[in-house]
């Protein structure tokens, strides 16, 4: 239970974080992603930017919880969040592509290196890597 707890605080502190960011700062956030701000996508944003900080607010509400049951819904909650999220993400990836100067020049190929060769087998790093203590 006190990990839960620990998850909730660290998710409350990063959501609304990113959302105080979203409402004040929309086009600062927004454009390095490739993004033109206009009145409109600013209004999206900030709304998105709302959103996230009414959940950072539930998860540290939640942390009071003693309930099993009750931590186990706001949890579950925070995991549809995350999965619909991503799902998004690789939707706009795949229909988009990256926009440009998001990563820099290479950094998108790049930047999964490392995490291949201490996550596969048989490869060089991999023997001095987390495969051989990570199960997948």
């Amino acid at each position: 239970m006190k990990g839960a707890k620990i998850l909730l605080a660290v998710s409350a502190v990063l959501a609304i974080g990113a959302g105080a960011a979203m409402i004040f700062a929309t086009a600062a956030f927004l454009g390095p992603q490739g993004i033109s701000v206009d009145d409109k996508v600013a209004l999206l944003g900030q709304a998105q930017g709302a959103l996230l900080v009414g959940i950072g607010v539930l998860n540290l509400l939640a942390m009071r919880c003693s309930d099993a049951k009750g931590l186990q819904a706001v949890l579950g909650g925070n995991l549809a969040l995350q999965i619909t999220g991503l799902g998004v993400n690789i939707r706009a990836r795949r229909k988009l592509g990256d926009p440009p100067g998001l990563w820099g020049r290479g950094a998108s190929r790049d930047s999964r290196r490392p995490l291949r060769l201490l996550l596969r087998p048989g490869r060089q790093g991999a023997r001095r890597g987390l495969s051989s203590r990570i199960s997948l």
